[in-house]
């Protein structure tokens, strides 16, 4: 029972950032519907373009602090982000997310 309640309180507090525009930027057009199911082809979208913008991002704070930047080190990090987003996008994201899309489904019939 209170596994349970902390998985849906984990669920609610997920959800409800998850749907915020703000940590979809600049990808709205990958935000899904609440009723929607996340799909591995979707995920794997996500984990590309979330990956590079972090990236693109991590790269421009190191430039900006006079780091040294070459194509291995960018690629490294690409690889980490990757690595990152996908791991979270199928352990957290996914989950929760669908958790809710499938009961909302049974819900509207």
């Amino acid at each position: 029972m209170a596994d349970k309640r902390l998985l849906d309180h984990l669920e609610r507090w997920h959800n409800l950032a998850s749907e915020s525009n703000f940590v979809w930027f600049p990808f709205l057009k990958l935000k899904l519907l609440p009723h929607e199911v996340l799909s591995q082809r979707r995920l794997l979208v996500m984990t590309i373009c979330f990956s590079t913008y972090f990236n693109i991002a991590y790269l421009i704070k190191k430039m900006v602090f006079s780091d040294q930047i070459d194509l291995h080190s960018a690629m490294v990090s690409q690889l980490y982000f990757i690595l990152g987003f996908f791991v979270w996008f199928n352990l957290v994201t996914k989950p929760l997310w669908n958790r809710r899309a499938n009961r909302l489904k049974v819900i509207g019939g």
